[in-house]
């Protein structure tokens, strides 16, 4: 006797024509970009030929003993081992702080993610402004402190720590909103049996918030650590990478490549090298995240 076949329901078919627009438009602007990088990453242009032709490994092994590309990866591992962490250690201090309903924290929530409405772009003009060395306002008043005016995006020195303050005023607060979705999740009676219990804000924070909110930090971790790995407008717009490349991150040098250099080929194995370092670094962190339960 034959198994009775299991029918279709009618209209299963439903849910993947709803899904089928956003698939299209993953592709389109997600998996598509990557194929053509990786695709492109093998071959070179001759401008004495007037054609593209298959280099193989050759735009990889122009990176890999290139002093250039090594002080960028050197310079964007740095930055983002920076700025990850103190992303989310602020993220994490903004959520907790505002985590209680009330007026008050209803306004610190609203200026808090004031940031998320401005454009990075627009942004990273306005902090531009703020920090410029001769006219800017943060200069007028430390020298009304008595203290001397600071270069900011001009020094080498201050360059990378003024770009990393524009991506913390920016991405802090977004990342904040899914630290306190999930902090919002954590029973308010657990917390209160641990302060009967005699643990300080510390300790509740480390025994009892953070292991019940990992899904959240994996979440906020990995898609924060991609976001500084592609990190770009600051130096577009500021500091063009430099000054003395203090800036120039795989991103931007990516850019230059490609766009002033018309260096397609260095530019794609770049752009493949970015998407490695990112696949493994997000991979580490997802296995140390991991939820255990």
């Amino acid at each position: 006797m034959e198994p009775a076949k299991l029918k279709k329901r009618p209209g299963a078919w439903e849910p993947y024509l709803f899904l089928a627009p956003a698939m299209l438009l993953l592709f389109i602007f997600k998996i598509y970009p990557i194929i053509i990088s990786f695709a492109g990453s093998f071959f070179a242009e001759s401008f004495l030929r007037g054609e593209t032709y298959f280099a193989g490994l050759d735009n990889y092994t122009a990176l890999f003993t290139d002093p250039t590309f090594y002080k960028t990866l050197k310079v964007t591992l740095i930055f983002n081992l920076i700025t990850t962490p103190l992303q989310i250690l602020i993220s994490l201090l903004l959520a907790l702080s505002v985590r209680v309903p009330g007026r008050a924290n209803s306004a610190f929530r609203s200026v808090f993610m004031m940031p998320i409405a401005i454009a990075l772009s627009s942004g990273c003009m306005i902090w531009n402004i703020l920090l410029n060395p001769n006219q800017g306002v943060v200069n007028s008043i430390l020298m009304m402190f008595g203290m001397p005016a600071q270069p900011f995006f001009t020094s080498p020195k201050q360059s990378m720590m003024s770009v990393i303050l524009i991506c913390i005023w920016k991405g802090c607060g977004y990342w904040m909103l899914y630290l306190l979705s999930g902090i919002q999740e954590v029973s308010e009676s657990l917390i209160e049996s641990a302060r009967i219990d005699g643990a300080n804000g510390f300790r509740t924070v480390w025994d009892i918030i953070l292991p019940l909110i990992r899904r959240s930090m994996m979440f906020v971790f990995v898609s924060n650590t991609v976001a500084n790995l592609l990190m770009f407008v600051p130096m577009y717009m500021i500091t063009l990478g430099g000054p003395e490349m203090s800036t120039n991150l795989m991103m931007y040098e990516a850019y230059k490549s490609g766009f002033i250099y018309a260096d397609f080929g260095r530019s794609y194995a770049i752009v493949t090298l970015i998407l490695l370092v990112s696949f493994a670094v997000v991979m580490v962190e997802m296995k140390v995240l991991k939820p255990k339960h």
